[in-house]
């Protein structure tokens, strides 16, 4: 089992809080490098023995050249740099291995909730429990097959079939569906008990004990999930790191540590000696523990499963897990306590929770972000793209409303010198926006006249009648003191829409509070066609049109007008 030690660092500001955790053996790095490094001292003191009671002065003053060579090449080694990218590879594995290990309570809730216990005689109200303790000793059964195939633990504890049968989670007739089908194929099966689940699954649908095929779904899911999870865990087991990548790594740490045998000897009278001579050499035995060390990190880590202090303690799960399905799917199925008001009925939501004295000085208030404190001044929090009439921001005729994003020529566009509102107006304008939750909307529900948004069937009132009958007058007015006839770019670009300057003031003086005094308005006329060429009488027309007379019976429709007597 993995060792834990954080209830023994609960503060990190407190003197010396790893200190504790340096005298513990289980899973140490004594434990782990103390028997290499007793064979690499009793090594470095028999060459330095040798030097000092067997070489003559010729043979010593070889080997201090020799030892001057190891020392000053054996520095050039990155053991930091290859041991380093090989440890970080190996714990990513460990930790993702332990991350695939299934768990079957997310399973047990969804069986405990889906497949009740059936009503009718006494073999019936044993159907749904039945199939509910199958499907979760057949998931836990997958789980042990599969660990098996990887942990020696595991494999120590059931050895064969027949184990699990005596365990409990195997009977005699699966036993023998698998060995009929080993001998077929002899491929790993711990994939066949999820078959097995999912057919009662299926059953449980069929039978009506099921109500639903989402359930359903659900239900395969989860058990698709575990199967994929199984079988990550086979191929992390089967796809090991690298070995090329492992003997290299071996390779430069103990090619490293041999060089420093000779290479850190400590002579005695060695002419211009840097080191003194001293019997221990006790920065060279840190140096081995911490290098040395590094390699048994991945080396213990590199098969999770296996018998070390820190790998992962599967016999334990097994049993948890086998404990836990049954209690949730059996034993608490259908069971709750009984049904009382809670301590807060009356006033519905707590205050706050009390806090024990011990722990009062953690009551903390709720963080706030950190844009809340950041004070919007009055100016910059008025709307930018609505702005009062008679600027020079103008928007464009409101009979071009609809397709302003596309009929608008360029040059319109780029009248206004606010790089903003320029870029609205590229992604669309903003009278073509507010079409969509003003046109007959469900919470703005007005009447868009001659729009495309607008419903054929919606008449218009008798007081936008009126309003029509006026603005044709004032047309009529308007049209009489022109002296010479407008071009086809003129009208189609210069036109302002008094409609759209009213619609815009109502908007502004509700959001940014302005007191503006609406003057009423023409009624809107259908949007011509922009890419179709027009003639002097195809121009002439809609002013024909707007000069004859409405009568009192009329009723115009849209997104056309037409007549009805």
């Amino acid at each position: 089992m993995t060792v834990s030690y954080a209830g023994e660092v609960p503060n990190g500001s407190s003197f010396g809080c790893f200190w504790r955790i340096l005298w513990k053996w289980r899973g140490s790095v004594y434990k782990l490098v103390w028997r290499e490094l007793i064979a690499y001292l009793c090594l470095y003191y028999t060459i330095n023995l040798v030097y000092r009671f067997v070489l003559n002065e010729q043979q010593q003053l070889i080997f201090t050249k020799v030892r001057i060579y190891f020392g000053q090449q054996g520095e050039s080694i990155p053991m930091s740099f290859v041991l380093g990218f090989y440890v970080n590879k190996v714990v990513q594995r460990w930790w993702e291995q332990y991350r695939l290990l299934p768990w079957p309570d997310t399973l047990a809730l969804f069986i405990s909730a889906a497949i009740p216990n059936a009503t009718g005689g006494a073999t019936k109200n044993e159907t749904g429990r039945l199939m509910r303790r199958n499907i979760m000793r057949y998931m836990v059964l997958a789980y042990v097959i599969t660990l098996q195939r990887i942990s020696l633990r595991v494999k120590r504890r059931f050895p064969t079939t027949q184990h699990l049968v005596d365990a409990g989670l195997m009977h005699e007739s699966e036993s023998k569906i698998f060995d009929a089908l080993n001998a077929k194929s002899p491929m790993s099966k711990y994939w066949m008990p999820l078959v097995w689940a999912t057919n009662i699954i299926n059953r449980a649908r069929k039978e009506g004990l099921i109500t639903s095929d989402h359930i359903v779904q659900t239900i395969l899911m989860e058990l698709s999930d575990i199967r994929r999870r199984l079988g990550g865990l086979i191929g992390y087991d089967t796809v090991c790191v690298p070995l090329v990548y492992t003997q290299v790594v071996t390779l430069v740490l103990y090619t490293y540590f041999i060089a420093a045998l000779v290479g850190r000897q400590m002579l005695p009278n060695m002419p211009d000696a840097k080191d003194p001579d001293l019997y221990f050499p006790f920065f060279t035995v840190l140096q081995f523990v911490f290098y040395v060390g590094w390699l048994k990190v991945a080396e213990v880590l590199i098969n999770p499963f296996g018998e070390d202090d820190d790998d992962i303690e599967l016999n334990w799960l097994i049993d948890r897990h086998i404990k836990a399905a049954y209690l949730i799917v059996d034993e608490m199925h259908e069971e709750h306590p009984e049904l009382l008001r809670d301590q807060y009925w009356e006033c519905v939501v707590p205050k706050e929770l009390p806090y024990t004295v011990a722990s009062e000085h953690y009551r903390r208030e709720e963080p706030k972000g950190s844009a809340e404190k950041y004070k919007v001044k009055k100016e910059d929090a008025m709307y930018a793209n609505i702005v009062p009439g008679g600027g020079k921001r103008g928007l464009v005729d409101d009979v071009y409303a609809d397709y302003e994003s596309v009929d608008t020529p360029m040059v319109e566009r780029r009248k206004n010198n606010n790089w903003l509102v320029r870029q609205l107006s590229r992604m669309g304008s903003i009278r073509s926006q507010s079409t969509a939750y003003s046109s007959s909307g469900m919470a703005f529900n007005r009447n868009r006249l001659n729009s495309v948004y607008s419903s054929p069937e919606s008449g218009i009132p008798v007081n936008i009648l009126q309003q029509q009958q006026q603005a044709q007058q004032q047309q009529q007015g308007q049209a009489a003191q022109i002296q010479s006839k407008p071009s086809f770019y003129g009208k189609f670009v210069n036109r302002k829409s008094q409609r759209a300057q009213k619609q815009l003031i109502k908007q502004n003086s509700k959001l940014n509070g302005l007191n503006v005094n609406v003057p009423k308005t023409r009624p809107r006329i259908p949007t011509p066609d922009a890419s179709k060429e027009l003639g002097e009488k195809d121009l002439d027309a809609p002013i024909q049109n707007l000069n004859a007379p409405i009568g009192t019976n009329t009723v115009i429709m849209t997104p056309q007008l037409s007549t009805q007597t």
